[in-house]
């Protein structure tokens, strides 16, 4: 036998004592131990060319277990959170159905899903509620009331020109200037993470016409009822969140701004939703008495 290089030696580090497992057996014999659904689905996927699903949806249910192994540590975390938001505006909703945040972020499982960066749990992030309440005052309260319109065109010194709607202006500012009104990431109740029907849950969508929609226009065949289906699993969520609106300013006017964020927040939930596939559904959110 060859022996070391004095440099390998002195590189080697001390040796594994008798009876410590590798890195590698340990990160196999894992089931039931992880607390962090995100790390999970990020990195530990068993196989990567999985034709038949069976490791993406092994990992896909250890994803929901470790999601309540988490449950503990959440618990103190999202009771912190609420200690430092004594001034907004909250209320819990509830998932009518199911709700998928990131479905369309880069993933090794081809589907992806918002998870809190430091426990795993799910999340809607206050810039996508921020996104929708800001489409939904455009699209649905302008349309009864001009100044709640992202852009309002008028004729001055006959010429054309637009402007900010006020109230608009007031609630989610400009590019110029920020907005009043805070919109804080929505959070799942500790509660939501326990029983087999809430917190992450297992779902599939069906495509039936994967060639038609992954070739070029140009070459694309025809979608007929003979397409094969090609059932895809995935996390979807379930169960109630705290949803929460700040204001930057503690007057009374604050606090009727305050107010309008909220319920336009809340109309927006519970009438277009929020995240991926709401055209079936997903994403909805209503009901929950004001805490």
């Amino acid at each position: 036998m060859t022996p070391r290089s004095p440099d390998r030696a002195r590189n080697a580090g001390p040796p594994r004592e008798a009876g410590t497992p590798a890195c590698r057996t340990a990160l196999v014999n894992r089931l039931g131990k992880v607390a962090h659904a995100g790390l999970l689905l990020a990195s530990y996927l068993k196989i990567a060319d999985d034709k038949k699903g069976e490791a993406k949806l092994n990992l896909l249910k250890e994803a929901i277990l470790a999601s309540h192994n988490s449950g503990g540590i959440y618990a103190k975390a999202f009771a912190r959170w609420k200690q430092h938001t004594p001034e907004c505006e909250e209320r819990n909703l509830t998932v009518r159905g199911r709700l998928v945040i990131g479905l369309g972020t880069e993933s090794v499982l081809e589907t992806g899903l918002s998870l809190h960066h430091t426990y795993g749990t799910p999340i809607i992030p206050g810039t996508g509620l921020k996104g929708l309440a800001s489409h939904y005052c455009d699209q649905v309260w302008g349309s009864g009331e001009q100044e709640f319109r992202r852009k309002i065109e008028f004729v001055e010194g006959g010429k054309k020109k637009t402007r900010c709607g006020k109230y608009y202006e007031t609630l989610f500012g400009t590019t110029e200037d920020a907005g009043h009104i805070l919109f804080h990431d929505a959070w799942i109740l500790p509660e939501s993470l326990i029983g087999p029907t809430r917190g992450l849950v297992l779902d599939v969508m069906t495509p039936h016409h994967g060639d038609y929609y992954m070739t070029p226009p140009e070459l694309a065949p025809a979608p007929t009822d003979f397409d094969d289906p090609n059932p895809v699993t995935f996390l979807s969520v379930a169960g109630d969140f705290r949803v929460v609106v700040g204001c930057d300013a503690a007057d009374a006017a604050g606090k009727e701004w305050l107010k309008l964020g909220m319920r336009l927040v809340t109309d927006a939930l519970a009438h277009w939703g929020v995240g991926g596939k709401t055209n079936s559904g997903y994403g909805r959110l209503d009901g929950g008495p004001r805490r």
